[in-house]
């Protein structure tokens, strides 16, 4: 165990033990607290309730715990509240609010009083499993004790979203789950950005990357390794370029988001500055989703999010069986969905230049039905009617302004 981990786990039994003796003052019945990633970001399903929560102008108090507030202060709006994740403060503000919305479990779950309510927003489903759930470790008495943790952190969770009775499954029967409670197959709250056709949103991711608004974009999304190499990040940018070019016409470039595990190790110096742009620091993926022509991963969620747009997404698995090996297993394999898979850079650009759209857009449905099929882009809509029904029973509203 690093010295981060030792310092997270040591912060969060301390803070079991401080919300136990804060048990003894009363929950506010108007305050939710949402954390995405630990505090990491301003993103993901947590952000799409909450937005969706400040456009009903509801009373409620809106409590976001993040890593640096001084620093993240600009990602938010003014109504939302900021603390720091490492903080006492942030022990009081779980330990007295009505409901928790989390995208990913902590061991300051377990703290959790009886009359709180914990939504599990979750942070993606795909072919990989995750590393409790994978029989390719050899630390089996440490993946055993992550199971029981797990075990006990599910059973303080009051509803789980999904997005499929495959993904319901997997947080029934998956020792990183062990899930027992109630499931909404409302879809995931991320994704409801795929339902509208949002002029002003491409305006402003282009113009927050500087890219001229004719540019397409090509976003390679990998996901990381647990030894934490960066050899497998060897894909041909600029020759995956031209193909694009040759394939689908107009002007290409790449925007690179890398695991916040790896962002830092990764360098992108040798590449074009006028075609690659690393983007591992925006704060949203799903704008970046939204904005790209072609996404290109190899087993990251991102895949079943980007689905949903109908758009090319790629696999560029040129370690595929290490990684099945020793990292991680499926869920399913991936011959078996509908991306096109490539093993280096000569099959990638073999892909590129003979992607069948019309078959793809048909086994993208398909996929759909069977993946994805409770996407319908209404499920921030639904949580914030479930809030309300929980902490403002009345039909009482306050001013919006900050």
């Amino acid at each position: 165990m690093n010295k981060n981990n030792l310092i997270d786990r040591s912060y969060h039994l301390f803070g079991n033990l401080l919300i136990l003796i804060l048990s003894l003052h009363p929950i506010d019945n108007h305050k939710i607290v949402f954390t995405c990633f630990k505090g990491n970001s301003y993103g993901d399903s947590p952000k799409y309730i909450t937005e969706e929560l400040l456009s009903k102008n509801y009373p409620v108090n809106i409590v976001w715990l993040v890593q640096n507030s001084d620093k993240m202060r600009g990602q938010f709006p003014c109504q939302v509240h900021l603390v720091d994740y490492y903080s006492i403060r942030a022990i009081w503000e779980l330990a007295t609010a009505k409901i928790w919305i989390k995208n990913n479990m902590s061991l300051l779950d377990v703290g959790k009083r009886k009359k709180q309510i914990y939504i599990q927003t979750w942070h993606g489903f795909g072919p990989k499993k995750d590393v409790i759930d994978t029989g390719g470790s050899n630390i089996k008495i440490y993946l055993k004790l992550r199971g029981l943790q797990a075990k006990l952190i599910s059973s303080k969770i009051d509803y789980y979203l999904s997005m499929s009775d495959p993904q319901s499954e997997i947080f029934r029967n998956a020792p990183g789950h062990q899930y027992k409670g109630n499931i909404l197959e409302i879809g995931t709250p991320r994704n409801d950005i795929f339902w509208n056709s949002d002029i002003e949103l491409t305006n402003k991711v282009y113009s927050k990357l500087n890219i001229d608004f004719k540019t397409k974009i090509m976003l390679y999304a990998p996901t990381y390794r647990q030894h934490l190499t960066l050899g497998e990040y060897d894909l041909d940018f600029k020759s995956c370029l031209s193909e694009l070019h040759n394939k689908f016409g107009g002007k290409w470039i790449v925007l690179i988001r890398m695991h916040p595990a790896v962002k830092d190790k990764y360098n992108i110096s040798n590449q074009s500055s006028d075609m690659v742009i690393d983007v591992s620091d925006y704060p949203d993926m799903q704008e970046l989703l939204y904005v790209s022509e072609v996404l290109v991963t190899d087993y990251s969620s991102s895949m079943f999010d980007f689905a949903l747009t109908r758009r090319p997404c790629i696999l560029y698995t040129n370690d595929i069986q290490t990684y099945e090996s020793t990292d991680r297993s499926f869920h399913m394999s991936l011959d078996s969905l509908p991306f096109p898979q490539a093993i280096n850079n000569d099959q990638m650009l073999d892909v590129i230049h003979n992607f069948n759209m019309v078959k793809y857009r048909e086994d993208i449905e398909l996929f759909i039905q069977k993946y994805v099929t409770k996407e319908e882009g209404i499920a921030s809509k639904f949580i914030v009617k479930i809030i309300k029904s929980i902490i403002i029973p009345d039909n009482s509203e306050k001013n919006g302004d900050c």
